[in-house]
This record gives structure tokens, sequence and C-alpha cells, in this order.
């Protein structure tokens, strides 16, 4: 019995298979068909360029308005509008991005900032050193001189006075 029920799902199987390779699709064919939207929103134009385009998205410029009202002195003759943190640091530079009502734009200037030429500071250190193959705890103070590329500094600490010049070769 139990050989026939499996003989009979064999031949079913068989069955469905020759059926179904004699009513499957020879060949597939993929139709593509190129269409274009229209969408308010701009993109870079490198987004729209395509080899051979499925759709074709063409995007136009929408101006959008937004009214804001801003109190000035009565004096002031031409004035710019600032973002809350209007000003970016960076080494050697500083960049002021603003708005001009005049020309109707978000407009940066920049401006080149100097190293610093001279200053001072004072550090205090807790630590631990080799000294004469022992370890050592120490405490110390330094006061630091500088003026461009030169620094002079006086170290006092618990292992002892140390005074020296440092140059600075790398800005």
């Amino acid at each position: 019995m139990r050989w026939s029920s499996l003989i009979l799902l064999l031949i079913v199987l068989a069955f469905a298979f020759v059926l179904g390779r004699r009513t499957a699709p020879i060949r597939t064919v993929e139709r593509v068909r190129t269409d274009t939207i229209y969408a308010e929103r701009l993109l870079p134009a490198e987004t729209v360029r395509v080899a051979v385009p499925v759709e074709r998205v063409i995007y136009r410029e929408r101006v959008r308005t937004r009214t804001d009202t801003v109190r000035v002195p009565v004096e002031v003759e031409r004035y710019v509008i600032s973002r809350p943190a209007p000003i970016r640091t960076d080494p050697g530079r500083c960049v002021w991005t603003y708005f001009e009502p005049i020309s109707g734009r978000w407009e940066q200037a920049v401006y080149s900032v100097p190293p610093q030429a001279a200053g001072y500071s004072l550090h205090a250190a807790l630590g631990r050193a080799l000294v004469a193959d022992a370890w050592h705890w120490y405490a110390g103070v330094e006061a630091e001189a500088r003026y461009r590329r030169v620094s002079t500094f006086l170290r006092a600490s618990t292992l002892g006075l140390s005074a020296g010049i440092r140059l600075r070769v790398w800005p």
C-alpha cells in the first residue's frame, strides 16, 4: 500500500511537470516605457542624467518666500541679517555667513586670522617619573612665555627646578 501511494505521487508530479512545460511561455518580453514626471523640487543636474532612462524626472524651480520682520534703527543705512550662529572659525581664517537683503541672497565674508604673536601660560602637573632606575611621584608648576615661534619656560617640581627655550619649527 505504501509503494502504490508513492508511485501514484511520482506519476502526478511527472504529469504536472510535463503539462507545466507545455503551457509555459517560450520567452518573456519586457517592455520599457519612458515617462515624464514633473515635481516641485530642486536637485543637482547630475541626478537626472542616466544612459538609458526608464523614467525622466524634470524639476522646476519654485521660489519659496518667507517673510520675517527685523527691527533696524533708523540711522542705519545698510544692514545684513545673520543666523543664530553666524561665525565659523577655522585655523587661520574666520567665515561670517549673513543674508544680504538688497541682493536677496546669502553671502559669506572670509577673514584671515593671523596666529597669536605673544602670550603666556601657567600649568600645574601631577605625575610619575623614572629617575635613577626608580619611579617617583612628583608635583610641579610651569610658567611659559611665548613670542611668535620662541617660548621660554620655567618649571619647578618636587624633582627639582628647570628652565629652557623651545623653538616651534612647524606651525
